[in-house]
């Protein structure tokens, strides 16, 4: 399957590592994805008809590119509808519809919500904790191996 970030072009260091690198991170956040919001997967593909399984894990994917593209980009602070405006990131409105990316917001999860409330007592970085782990764990392994 060809994704719109594999092919977007650029001259910044930046843009090359979110298009080359981040795909050895996608798969392990999918899973915690899949694991945190399957109830609202289920009623995201209930609803629509047309989504399947894997367009719905796909969606997720670009999803995540989106969000690291704005934040290496310095983009994740702005208004969801500047997002989409023709003098922003041409990407992001050729990779996914800005109501299907809002949709997402409201559904995808990357913690435990029943347990969130707990864990928080002790860690106030809970909800992103699983994710943080992750992440320092690929940049380390990325580290050894140069």
């Amino acid at each position: 399957m060809k994704h719109v970030m594999d092919e977007f072009d650029s001259e910044d260091e930046d843009d090359i590592y979110v298009a080359s690198d981040v795909d050895n991170y996608i798969p392990e956040v999918e899973g915690v994805i899949q694991e945190a919001s399957d109830i609202e997967e289920e009623i995201v593909i209930s609803m629509n008809k047309n989504m399947t399984r894997t367009k719905a894990l796909y969606l997720a994917e670009l999803y995540l590119k989106i969000l690291i593209a704005a934040s290496v980009h310095r983009n994740n602070m702005e208004n969801l509808k500047d997002m989409w405006k023709r003098d922003t990131l041409p990407f992001i409105r050729a990779a996914i519809p800005r109501n299907c990316f809002k949709m997402m917001l409201h559904c995808i999860r990357f913690d435990y919500e029943n347990t969130r409330a707990e864990r928080a007592q002790t860690d106030k970085a809970a909800p992103i904790r699983h994710l943080w782990l992750i992440q320092n764990n690929n940049l380390q392994n990325k580290l050894q191996t140069k």
